[in-house]
C-alpha cells in the first residue's frame, strides 16, 4: 500500500469480501498524516588529505586529536569528530556506526 498524501486527516476504509475461509469484514478509522520533523544530520568531519583528523585539539571530554589518532592507528578503525557532541568518535565495524 503506497499512499502520497499530504499532511492532513483521512478517513480509510478497508474491506474485505470474505471466501470459504474467513468471513467478510470491513473497519473505517480516521488517520492523521503528520508532515515528517527533518532532524540536522550530526555533522561529523572526515580527515584530511594527510590523514589528520579534523577537529580541535581537545574534544568536550578532553581527549586530544593526538590520543585521538593513536586510538586509529592501533585499532584500525576510523576516528572523526563529531562537531555536533564535540567529541572525537571512532567508527566501529560490528554496528556499523560511529559511537564514543
Amino acid at each position: 500500500l503506497k499512499l502520497e498524501k499530504s499532511a492532513g486527516e483521512y478517513t480509510v476504509t478497508t474491506s474485505y469480501s470474505g471466501n470459504n475461509n474467513y468471513n467478510a469484514c470491513n473497519a473505517t478509522k480516521k488517520i492523521t498524516i503528520e508532515k515528517v520533523v527533518e532532524e540536522p544530520e550530526t555533522s561529523v568531519t572526515s580527515t584530511n588529505s594527510n590523514g589528520d583528523i579534523e577537529g580541535p585539539e581537545y574534544d568536550s571530554l578532553g581527549i586530544s586529536k593526538e590520543q585521538a589518532m593513536r586510538a586509529k592507528e592501533v585499532s584500525g578503525w576510523d576516528v572523526k569528530y563529531d562537531a555536533e557532541s564535540g567529541l572525537y568518535v571512532q567508527y566501529d565495524p560490528k554496528y556499523g556506526t560511529y559511537h564514543t
